[in-house]
């Protein structure tokens, strides 16, 4: 089972927005304004502006990096590997001899060039990643200053001010101080959604709240993240669907169960499928080999649907009308 957590190689987003000014002569790049040119062409490569405010241009010179701003500003010199902008935030990654570090975009240090990974903020917070030869994590805020310390072998990034973490090989939850507000006794921890997160220890996965209690005992095989009140879960090969209690509201019988949809989801047994309500009622069974759920029931009540090679339509009761 693939579990994806925590950040491992922390990354940039590039989000191509608006390339109005910028215009190539002579295999160059430069910049104009209104028609008149601001900037001479120079670059070997320049990108559309980026950025929360789109006002930020990664630039080429040779095999070195920097970045301009909407004037023809150079406010990061093109002396580095790479330089990348943040899509959520206005600040500039850079690597130089293989360490990152940030700047904002007027072309002030926030973050030293001194780690191997560096994520975009996220309540205030980076996440940083330093190799000495094992990879750890730890924060740094706004200001660079590094607030969690280097020490976590894994971290989540904060999320209405709690992180998941892992310390010696077990994984708890810390607030952005580095206080431990959930023991650190799991195998994985995920964020909390709906009040309420998915832990697994033992090979079992259950849920707890945010002060720790286990609402939901660690008996699943596996389970998903709750969602309008609703968590699929899974014992040995089959899923089912569980309340904010605990309460199985389908029996764990399901091959699949995919994500509802219009408040119905397709559910299948093998390899034909059905529909449930959010109330977990199967409004139709696994009959079908396919159900287009998509644009849900249309107006007279009917959904496009396949059965036994022939394509037609079916209602909410699953009476099937082949097409024509």
């Amino acid at each position: 089972m693939k579990k994806t957590f925590f950040i491992a190689a922390i990354g940039y987003v590039t989000v191509s927005v608006n390339a109005q000014n910028k215009f190539e002569e002579g295999g160059k790049y430069g910049l104009k304004k209104d028609d008149k040119v601001i900037l001479k062409p120079k670059y070997d490569y320049m990108s559309s502006f980026q950025g929360k405010q789109n006002k930020i241009a990664v630039v080429q010179m040779g095999t070195k990096y920097g970045c301009i701003d909407r004037n023809g500003k150079e406010i990061i010199p093109t002396i580095y590997e790479n330089t990348s902008v943040c899509a959520s935030d206005d600040v500039i990654e850079v690597i130089l001899n293989e360490k990152r570090g940030v700047f904002d975009i007027n072309g002030k240090q926030l973050i030293p060039i001194q780690y191997d990974g560096i994520s975009c903020y996220s309540e205030g917070m980076a996440v940083v990643q330093l190799n000495n030869p094992n990879t750890h994590y730890g924060c740094v805020d706004a200001t660079g200053k590094e607030v969690l310390p280097v020490k976590y072998e894994e971290l989540s990034g904060f999320k209405l001010g709690i992180s998941t973490a892992r310390l010696d090989g077990k994984v708890g939850y810390i607030d952005k101080t580095g206080k431990e507000i959930i023991p650190f006794k799991y195998y994985w921890a995920y964020p909390f959604s709906e009040g309420l997160a998915r832990v697994e220890l033992d090979n079992k996965q259950g849920f707890i709240d945010n002060s720790g209690k286990e609402v939901i005992a660690l008996k699943y095989k596996e389970a998903r993240d709750f969602s309008e009140g609703l968590a699929m879960v899974k014992t040995e090969e089959k899923w089912g669907l569980i309340d904010k209690i605990g309460k199985e509201l389908t029996p764990l019988k399901y091959d699949e169960i995919e994500k509802f949809r219009k408040e119905i989801a397709i559910v299948v047994i093998a390899e034909k499928k059905g529909l449930i309500d959010i109330t977990g009622k199967e409004i139709v069974q696994p009959l079908y080999d396919d159900i287009d759920t998509f644009f849900g029931f249309d107006e007279e009540g009917f959904m496009k649907a396949t059965l036994n090679g022939k394509e037609g339509k079916i209602d909410r009761s699953g009476k099937f009308t082949p097409s024509e």
